[in-house]
């Protein structure tokens, strides 16, 4: 990414597309296609925002205040939607979105996102659900730790 920006940088009068690395974009209110949170081993919450591909094109503005602003909210928006879960229910979630995460069409797949309560989860929880993902081609996920908002949402 970064020779992508220095290119640009050298060849083109047009912004840079913002990216997860731009350290202008909250990576606290990340959120995939399907957006996971989960508090331990037994508990967690999940909700769709989208399962259509989108592509990210490099005709975008300047990155504003506001625009952190809006996307902080629609994150928060999104956990309001949010529906308790068993945490042995991912897996089964996954593989029911299995066609639109993966997205052989046209090879744009989505990304899953998944937020936990503490840096740590106890068990093997993690390493299934993840083992599950890449044996069945679901290779781009985030995992993160829950935000503020998150936090209140899973009390």
């Amino acid at each position: 990414m970064d020779s992508l920006n220095e290119a640009h940088s050298k060849n083109d009068s047009l912004e840079a597309p913002i990216t997860t690395n731009d350290k202008r974009l909250n990576k606290n209110y990340v959120h995939g296609a399907i957006h996971f949170l989960i508090l331990d081993k037994d508990n967690s919450y999940y909700v769709i925002d989208n399962l259509k591909p989108f592509l990210l094109c490099g005709n975008t503005g300047e990155f504003l205040k506001q625009d952190s602003i809006d996307f902080i909210e629609k994150s928060n928006l999104l956990t309001d939607r949010s529906q308790p879960i068993r945490t042995s229910e991912i897996t089964k979630i996954l593989k029911q979105h299995q066609n639109a995460i993966v997205n052989t069409e046209n090879t744009n797949p989505l990304n899953i996102s998944f937020a936990l309560k503490n840096d740590t989860l106890k068990g093997s929880t993690m390493y299934r659900i993840i083992s599950f993902m890449e044996n069945n081609g679901m290779k781009s996920y985030t995992i993160r730790r829950m935000n503020a908002y998150e936090l209140k949402k899973a009390k």
